[in-house]
């Protein structure tokens, strides 16, 4: 057997490795990295193994290896926050899974493949535009800003954009110099001269005497200059003169301001001598009728007041039968009260002695409605005067049984509404029957202050003279 001696050597692993051929038959110790080498083959380690080289295990180490494979997977994990929930199995394994949070507004959900954000409605998309700013910033001629628009909400974002400016005229105006030499040099009081300003940084200007190039003028009447402009002077009150389109004109003349008398006004003036006397008679009585009495025997008194209209029959009234209809009693004479509706009325309720009938009427199917001549809607009631004897052949009147401080009568009350069935007024009215000893102790005002149908005929006839010098349409 041949005698080969082994042979050892000591030193550093970088010395090791640089080796180009090592003896297999020598043992190398590695101090630094504490390993034996027999030749190129590693037959031990001295040191533990780290993240970066190769070594022995710890007994630590070998605890956590043991704990691991027994238990089938990473033990003793503690979540960092409250988005990852890590537990128990019941075979002893740990789960891990994302939190999801349960307060209201949350918009995450779980889905089989993965977390998923739901969206709710749609999403305004923001749009910009450039605004040019009224007033720039000090020291440039513009100012422009980025406006963010977010459906309807506007706000401006980032910096300003300012445009810096350029040496061009900004303004030109006539003075007159109020010093000597100011502000240029030779400058006399009065003299004119422009100024030419520049939008440069400084605002420069620079002065150009005129002197002898314009003419001065002064006003003289009905001139007057303003800031050299000379135009012709209207008085406050000038009756309705007034410029258009440069020009001087007339305008017509209205209720509230004077003016020129147009043709058709002309033929209106004209025309009065002719109706004034018609509507003179009849200007106190305008038509604003609320109550009529009519259908009574000839020489009846009609008394109309406020809240209050008596009526009398004369003492030798003739009383017949009259067709009364259905509903009638051909044994009664019926005096007829109509009540007119106001401006706007659509609908109304009635009744009697302060009670109002809850129903609601109108002036197309309600019986005994109407719109007159005139234009006035209006409901008409029937009240009985007199009843017939047939066996004495007879009429008494229901109105003799009244006294001074006695009626006999209705209690009518009203209320109209217009078309949305919201009240427009109500009226309320006292019908009395009364004697003539009655009517001797209170004054009677027999119509005054009423406007009759034959009243409204002659307004109506004069109105229409007055409308054909205008040349309207009948009304």
């Amino acid at each position: 057997m041949a005698n080969n001696n082994v042979k050892f050597y000591f030193g550093s692993s970088e010395k090791f490795n640089a080796l180009t051929e090592k003896n297999p038959l020598a043992l190398y110790f590695l101090e630094d990295v504490q390993q034996l080498w027999k030749g190129d083959k590693l037959f031990a380690t001295g040191a533990n193994a780290t993240s970066m080289a190769a070594g022995l295990m710890s007994a630590e180490d070998k605890m956590k290896l043991d704990d691991l494979v027994a238990g089938g997977g990473i033990s003793n994990l503690v979540p960092i926050d409250g988005t990852l929930v890590i537990a128990d199995t019941d075979n002893g394994a740990k789960s891990i899974g994302v939190a999801v949070s349960a307060e209201a507004g949350n918009i995450i959900v779980k889905k089989s493949d993965g977390l998923y954000v739901e969206s709710f409605g749609t999403i305004d998309v923001p749009s910009y535009s450039i605004e040019k700013q009224s007033v720039a910033e000090d020291g440039y001629s513009a100012t422009y800003k980025l406006v963010e628009t977010v459906g309807n909400e506007t706000s401006y974002v980032g910096d300003a954009i300012n445009i810096p400016k350029d040496m061009v005229l900004q303004s030109a105006t006539l003075e007159v110099v109020v010093e000597n030499n100011v502000p240029y040099d030779g400058a006399v009081i009065g003299d004119p001269y422009i100024k030419m300003t520049f939008n440069d940084a400084a605002n420069s200007s620079i002065y150009v005497p005129v002197k002898g190039l314009i003419d001065t003028y002064t006003a003289g009447n009905g001139v007057e200059i303003v800031d050299n402009n000379i135009s012709v002077k209207i008085a406050s009150e000038s009756n309705g003169l007034v410029a258009v389109d440069g020009a001087l004109s007339i305008a017509l003349a209205t209720k509230n301001s004077a003016g020129a008398l147009s043709a058709i006004d002309k033929a209106f003036i004209d025309a009065i001598p002719t109706t004034y006397a018609t509507i003179e008679r009849v200007k106190d009585t305008a038509v604003q009728v609320k109550y009529d009495i009519s259908a009574t025997p000839e020489g009846t008194l009609v008394n109309y007041g406020e809240k209050e209209i008596r009526v009398m029959c004369p003492a030798n009234a003739k009383f017949v039968k009259q067709n009364v209809g259905n509903g009638g009693n051909a044994n009664m004479y019926y005096m007829t009260f109509t009540s007119y509706a106001p401006d706007g009325a659509v609908t109304f309720k009635e009744g009697d002695r302060g009670v109002f009938v809850d129903e609601i009427l109108n002036f197309e199917t309600t019986a005994g409605t109407g719109v007159d001549k005139y234009g006035r809607k209006y409901k008409n009631h029937w009240f009985a005067l007199a009843s017939y004897d047939a066996s004495t052949d007879k009429w008494t009147y229901f109105g003799k049984n009244s006294t001074t401080d006695k009626y006999i009568g209705w209690d009518y009350i009203v209320e109209w509404y217009d078309e949305n069935g919201v009240a427009i007024s109500s009226d309320s009215i006292r019908i009395n029957l009364s004697n003539e000893d009655c009517h001797s102790v209170i004054k009677p005002y027999y119509m005054a202050g009423y406007t009759t149908d034959s009243e409204l005929d002659e307004v109506k006839e004069a109105i229409a003279n007055i409308a054909e010098a205008y040349s309207w349409s009948e009304m």
